[in-house]
């Protein structure tokens, strides 16, 4: 009886935790930072279409703990059917502030 009483919290956790997490490719772009330091221009990258994958470019993020803009390397990933990549980008608010949006699959 005992052992029910630590299962079930446990589980109810775990579960928990696992529908919080989302990787980059799957994540929605509902994220939200805002910063005032616009970021640098993005850093060139070369690459050569790979059948099956679609390029993630690499972008800016912002690192709040340093007050910076940190590089992400791009990247390819797995091509979805029906769907379309559409890239990380920052965009300038009227506010004067910087909004980023995460990269996200787009139907169409």
């Amino acid at each position: 009886m005992h052992r029910h009483r630590l299962f079930w919290p446990l589980l109810v956790g775990l579960a928990s935790g696992l529908a919080a997490c989302s990787s980059p490719a799957s994540a929605t772009h509902d994220v939200v930072v805002e910063t005032g330091v616009p970021p640098p221009t993005p850093r060139p990258e070369h690459v050569r279409e790979r059948a099956g994958y679609v390029w993630e470019p690499g972008y800016y993020r912002w690192d709040a703990s340093d007050r910076r803009h940190v590089w992400v390397d791009g990247h390819f990933t797995p091509a979805r059917p029906g769907q379309h990549w559409v890239p990380a980008m920052w965009r300038k608010e009227s506010n004067g502030l910087w909004r980023f949006e995460q990269g996200h699959w787009r139907p169409g």
